[in-house]
């Protein structure tokens, strides 16, 4: 399995950047390469199962994710832990812990190429940099949504900001 870990400093609380991560009908907002949800089964609790597809490098590949952990920790931050099957096996690990005021994102994706030998050998040759700019771009779209005025609360969000841009 290749991994992959990034992360980000976000001015904002760690619950309102969790409580955003969570809410899956927003994905496709901030996570660069998420297509629409086919379906979910849950309300993002751990148990919570969703199909979606997953753009890689022009294909279009069918993912299965399970939320494992989603939740408060020690310190005051919070874990959001899935597994994802279908065409990308693996997990994705988000922690969003306090630091002087904001929020320290770190993102950490593992996954398996299937096929084997050629999957491997299609690693190499760029889906694992593909998913490193893709996990990079997402960072930086949640780190824009959530410092945006109306999402910290700083003034009441107008409807026809919603949603807001976001670069895929």
């Amino acid at each position: 399995m290749a991994l992959i870990k990034e992360s980000i400093l976000i001015d904002s609380t760690p619950e309102k950047v969790h409580a955003y991560v969570s809410n899956v009908d927003k994905w496709a907002n901030w996570f660069s390469g998420l297509g629409d949800l086919k379906s979910v089964e849950g309300d993002g609790s751990p148990g919570t199962v969703i199909h979606q597809s997953y753009s890689l490098m022009g294909k279009d590949v069918n993912v299965v994710t399970t939320i494992k952990e989603n939740g408060p920790t020690a310190g005051g931050g919070y874990l959001w832990r899935n597994e994802r099957g279908g065409g990308l096996p693996g997990w994705q690990t988000m922690t969003f812990a306090p630091q002087d005021g904001k929020t320290l994102v770190t993102s950490e994706l593992e996954y398996e190429m299937p096929g084997g030998i050629f999957g491997k050998a299609a690693n190499h040759l760029g889906v694992k940099a593909s998913l490193e700019r893709s996990l990079r771009s997402a960072l930086e779209n949640l780190k824009n949504l959530a410092e945006e005025d109306w999402f910290v609360g700083r003034r009441e969000k107008k409807e026809e900001e919603w949603p807001p841009p976001c670069d895929n």
